[in-house]
């Protein structure tokens, strides 16, 4: 389990066992509220929304007051029984990386040798580390971001009268997740959002690089299939998760071709982290929207030949009898974020 010595905002005292995992994509909105019982984690509820436009730009708050009247009404609509929320920066609006030393490094050492490779001056950043030790030498990983960004969301929260106790970063928050889930293994995680797909590659212990493939998000197959249907997106979107047998023979082609460039995308990126760190992952998960395309998975797992994991959360998590069981597949896909972030605290 990833467990670091700093935290990018420090763990305010906590009152209750109850969390609300925010996730806060460009696209939608994920909440998902959890509490303990009996000595297991429950979700009590999840609920999503669509982003609304302009709100969040690559991430990065634009209009405050708009984002906040968005999860409002999402709030308003859960009705949780608590205000104490986590949230998860997207990996894109954080810096991670690692350096290796001969000897256990003092908190001054590392402080150090992180402002050396940081850009910014060091009080205009947030931090985190963790120490691996690696045979006879130990391997830092370091994340930090700028205040700037963080107090935006800082902002947001308190606008929202939202008790926020912790904040990590999307990437950390999946990966331990998953270790609770799964046990310890070298893993592939790709997040098929809409606009963009992310990929966390992770050895047995951390996570060891993040990607971002901008250009291959799912509204790429979303376009294609609206134009040679002639449909609007809405509609287009239904069609890539559940097409109509009269819709398959014409929509294949484009599958294939989307399909086939994402797995490239993925081996090439696949092969670097074995060049350079030497991890090849025992499994991969889908999580997003796009984890939601028919047969994508086995398509995938022939293509990077790595075994599928799908992810199941109900083998550890108890689910509170007011969720359908029928939405537990968008749960299982669409809110693992979420669901990442709220058990944070829990695990």
């Amino acid at each position: 389990m990833l467990n670091i010595k700093e935290k990018l905002l420090e763990l305010l005292p906590r009152k209750s066992v109850g969390f609300l995992g925010v996730d806060l994509g460009s696209y939608s909105i994920k909440i998902a509220e959890v509490g303990e019982h009996r000595g297991k984690i429950e979700l009590k509820s999840f609920g999503q929304t669509r982003t609304f436009e302009n709100t969040l730009i690559k991430h990065e708050i634009v209009d405050k007051n708009l984002l906040a009247t968005n999860i409002k009404n999402l709030i308003d609509n859960l009705k949780p029984s608590t205000i104490n929320a986590i949230y998860s920066l997207p990996s894109l609006l954080t810096f991670y990386d690692n350096f290796t030393l001969t000897e256990i490094p003092d908190h001054e050492t590392l402080i150090q040798k992180i402002s050396d490779e940081c850009p910014y001056n060091f009080d205009e950043i947030s931090y985190s580390y963790y120490i691996l030790p690696v045979e006879s030498k130990f391997v830092v990983f370091y994340l930090y971001v700028k205040k700037e960004i963080l107090n935006k969301f800082v902002e947001l929260f308190s606008f929202l009268n939202l008790n926020l106790v912790n904040v990590d970063s999307n990437f950390v928050v999946i990966h331990n997740f998953l270790e609770h889930l799964y046990g310890e293994h070298a893993k592939l995680v790709a997040d098929l959002g809409y606009y963009d797909i992310r990929l966390i590659i992770t050895n047995k212990e951390v996570p060891i690089a993040t990607y971002h493939l901008s250009n291959l998000g799912i509204r790429r197959l979303e376009q294609e299939i609206s134009k040679v249907f002639k449909v609007d997106k809405h509609q287009a979107l239904k069609m890539i998760h559940n097409p109509k047998p009269s819709e398959i023979q014409i929509a294949k082609p484009l599958f294939v071709k989307y399909l086939e460039k994402l797995s490239e995308e993925i081996l090439i990126k696949l092969d670097a982290v074995k060049n350079k760190y030497g991890i090849i992952p025992e499994v991969f998960y889908l999580i997003g929207g796009g984890a939601r395309i028919p047969n994508i998975s086995q398509i995938l797992a022939q293509a990077l030949e790595i075994p599928y994991q799908k992810i199941e959360i109900q083998q550890k998590i108890k689910i509170n009898d007011n969720i359908h069981p029928d939405y537990l597949e968008i749960i299982n896909t669409q809110g693992v974020l979420a669901l990442a972030t709220a058990v944070k605290e829990l695990l």
